[in-house]
């Protein structure tokens, strides 16, 4: 699942139990649908992407600076 800064889901997905959490993370980014604000036109994509030290893989952080979204993903294991 993927939350505005409100807790508000933008993109819920299912996946098999087996499957480890990181690995969906960057397809949720690309699935998210134009995001209105107070004013203006809708933003594409979001602004910042953080979560928990568990989706800190090089290649996950890597896949959000690609889509030019700030990463506030720390590195695992630091």
């Amino acid at each position: 699942m993927l939350t505005d800064a409100k807790g508000l889901p933008l993109v819920v997905r299912t996946t098999p139990a087996n499957v480890r959490d990181e690995q969906p993370a960057a397809d949720l980014l690309t699935s998210i649908p134009p995001i209105q604000g107070l004013r203006g036109r809708r933003r594409p994509k979001p602004e910042v992407f953080q979560g928990d030290r568990g989706y800190g893989f090089p290649w996950v952080i890597l896949a959000v600076a690609a889509r030019h979204i700030k990463c506030l993903l720390a590195f695992r294991g630091a």
